[in-house]
């Protein structure tokens, strides 16, 4: 009986071990689960911090302020230039150019013609001023072309030059628009055009 007593006291003793240790196998399992859906929610709240940082105020470069300083004046001279010359060279100028050259022996093919070939040449302030000033080795009619020249470009920097700028494919329409008002005034007195910021 004492035999029997043991060996019931023993089977016990393994199962309540054998329960335990299933009960700590189970508390360790869900532990690490525990433990493992902390690292998730940790990673994903890091996640989300690096997706959605918290708006700091970034002070700003003052090389890049989207101001004044920042408007891209580098073509602007080139763009108007070939503007002025696509215009020349059209028939829209025809009109214009007639009323400015009834008592001056001006061929207008030969000036549609002259200033299509001088739009590409357009590259800085000195090309573009070339187009207005006369030089020495110019003869009277190029002369004649160059004064005409600054007729028309006047007319289309007063009536044409904001629709180009918005109608057409300039990428910086408010720079060209700001300076819209200092060409014309550089067109009127082009020796004295060196540069285009003041």
């Amino acid at each position: 009986m004492r035999i029997l007593k043991n060996k019931i006291n023993k089977a016990l003793h393994r199962k309540n071990s054998s329960d335990e240790s299933s009960l700590n196998g189970e508390c360790a399992i869900e532990a690490q689960s525990q433990l493992h859906i902390k690292g998730l929610d940790e990673s994903k709240a890091n996640i989300q911090k690096e997706c959605h940082p918290k708006t700091k105020s970034i002070p700003e470069n003052p090389r890049k302020n989207p101001s004044d300083n920042g408007l891209q004046t580098k073509n602007i001279v080139k763009n108007y230039g070939k503007a002025l010359c696509s215009f020349a060279s059209s028939n829209l100028c025809v009109p214009y150019l007639e009323s400015y050259i009834k008592n001056k022996d001006i061929d207008i093919d030969r000036f549609m013609h002259f200033f299509r070939c001088r739009k590409e040449l357009i590259g800085n302030i000195e090309s573009f001023k070339s187009l207005f000033i006369p030089s020495e080795e110019d003869n009277q009619e190029i002369q004649i072309f160059k004064k005409a020249f600054q007729e028309v470009s006047i007319i289309f920097i007063k009536y044409f030059s904001v629709n180009w700028i918005y109608h057409g494919k300039l990428t910086q329409k408010e720079a060209h628009l700001k300076y819209r008002f200092k060409m014309l005034r550089r067109i009127k007195n082009p020796e004295n055009f060196t540069h285009l910021k003041s």
